[in-house]
């Protein structure tokens, strides 16, 4: 859709309507990394479609931190399967959580359905049968 390098990438992600808006910003050696994930809520449902999303951006920003930081993996999926990256992902849901509660966009029962899909996806050797 938008490419200015390095400065501005913006993609449909999912369907046209599912926007990524990433901009890089700053000088010398600190950069600012905003990502934007817009999707109407037609697509979305409710609030709680953050749920089945957001972590995964979060544990993808997790990445390229520990790369930044020298932290090179050579098995990707390993390490997005490791404990500390579940735990990591488990945090990350409890504060999507936490938004959409704020934001009074779904009701709890969607928020629990939501939650347990991301659970699944994100900290599968976490999750616990009720």
């Amino acid at each position: 859709m938008t490419c200015e390098p390095p400065r501005h990438l913006v993609v449909t992600f999912g369907g046209e309507s599912s926007i990524v808006d990433v901009v890089l910003a700053g000088e010398g050696d600190q950069t600012l990394l905003k990502l934007t994930h817009s999707v109407p809520i037609e697509m979305a449902g409710s609030g709680a479609g953050a749920l089945y999303v957001g972590p995964g951006w979060d544990g993808a920003l997790l990445g390229i931190a520990q790369y930044l930081a020298g932290e090179v993996v050579s098995d990707p999926v390993a390490a997005a399967n490791s404990p500390e990256v579940q735990d990591f992902n488990v945090s990350s849901i409890k504060e999507w959580i936490a938004a959409v509660e704020a934001s009074d966009t779904a009701d709890a029962d969607t928020i629990s359905a939501a939650q347990q899909a991301a659970l699944a996806q994100y900290a599968p050797d976490l999750v616990r049968p009720d």
